[in-house]
């Protein structure tokens, strides 16, 4: 954000938006687990300013005080009473036991902002992206490869190279069973839990990235039922799949993680039922559920492949991995088994002997 506040070139970061009015063109730097780069977009007619801007980011992002200061100060303010926001609380909890209290992961306080070096941000914003040698860039839409081609030989083609080479480190989680439950005041008392399975590293598959996909919500339909439904113990209750891909070779950690917003007179009623669900998930996957979950993934493929993103991690995980995500994915959700949900579940999920429960309890501010 720091780097989204700063000027380019010339321009002050205010100014800057001011020679962009009329330009349908942005690119920002972005950083995530394992990698960092620039993610932009623009209109066909724009399309060299697009490019301008990838030149400019990676050769002149400048100092702006004034912006950097009136955004350290937006998030000062922010930050500064989060031990009064419960969801501020509770899920700087989830981060910190999921990822045992990586700061990466964690959410920033006040004093942290204040803390924060301009200077060594800008020469972390150099390191990063002073060598393009290892870079990739994917262009998905709208444009005629003849209109395109010269703007990458001028403006990519002459991106500063080094030798410099970032090594990649994973980042830790938890293992085991870890349990961080926890009570907090609140005015308006609303107990929050999550209870996550995590597996250990698995092959990374277009096959299971279906099948938790598909796992995730016949449990987020099942929590739904027996929580919020049948027990009116819970504002919220449902699940979620996800993956975390080994940034060195084809293998991934799969997750399960079910997550409810719950009352706090029934909160140890419904805490069981996550453990209960995934019991009869894995005995015996609804079989009306599976048909309802397939219809939804197979309809929204449909949308999916008319958008730029959906393209561009196509790409991407085929370039970077050598894996078809594409091709083959309407066949493989359709061919999804209640015996396939079941075998993931048991021999992946709960195999790895993973999991996390955090539960906040909330009681009545004095």
């Amino acid at each position: 954000m720091a780097l989204r506040a700063s000027g380019l070139g010339n321009f002050s970061n205010t100014e800057l938006d001011k020679a962009l009015a009329g330009k349908q063109a942005s690119a920002n730097i972005f950083m995530n687990n394992y990698n960092h780069g620039l993610s932009g977009a623009s209109t066909p007619k724009d399309l060299e300013t697009l490019f301008q801007l990838i030149y400019q980011k990676f050769n002149a992002v400048s100092k702006d005080e004034k912006s950097f200061e009136n955004l350290k100060n937006t998030y000062v303010t922010y930050l500064a009473n989060q031990s009064e926001n419960p969801d501020m609380v509770y899920q700087d909890s989830v981060n910190s036991t999921i990822y045992k209290g990586n700061k990466f992961f964690r959410t920033p306080k006040s004093e942290d902002v204040k803390k924060l070096d301009y200077d060594f941000i800008m020469k972390a914003y150099k390191a990063f992206f002073n060598n393009a040698k290892d870079f990739t860039f994917y262009f998905v839409g709208n444009f005629d490869e003849a209109v395109i081609k010269p703007f990458i030989e001028q403006y990519i083609a002459s991106l500063p190279t080094s030798k410099s080479k970032f090594a990649v480190k994973e980042f830790q989680t938890y293992k085991g069973e870890l349990k961080n439950n926890f009570t907090k005041e609140m005015a308006n008392p609303q107990s929050q839990a999550t209870e996550e399975w995590r597996s250990n590293k698995v092959d990374y598959t277009l096959q299971n990235n279906v099948v938790v996909d598909i796992a995730g919500r016949l449990l987020e339909m099942k929590y739904n039922r027996s929580i919020r439904e049948n027990l009116s113990a819970a504002y919220h209750a449902g699940a979620s799949s996800d993956y975390d891909v080994d940034p060195n070779a084809n293998k991934a950690v799969y997750t399960i993680t079910g997550s409810a917003q719950l009352n706090p007179d029934k909160q140890k009623e419904a805490v069981p039922c996550f453990f209960t669900g995934m019991d009869e998930t894995i005995a015996n996957p609804d079989a009306a559920d599976l048909v309802k979950a397939q219809q939804i993934l197979l309809k929204q493929a449909d949308v999916d492949a008319k958008t730029n993103g959906y393209w561009l991690g196509v790409l991407r995980t085929f370039v970077e991995r050598g894996i078809d995500m594409h091709t083959d994915y309407k066949k493989t959700v359709s061919a999804t088994d209640a015996k396939a949900i079941s075998a993931f579940l048991k021999n992946v999920i709960l195999a790895g002997g993973n999991h996390a429960e955090i539960i906040m309890t909330a009681t009545q501010k004095k």
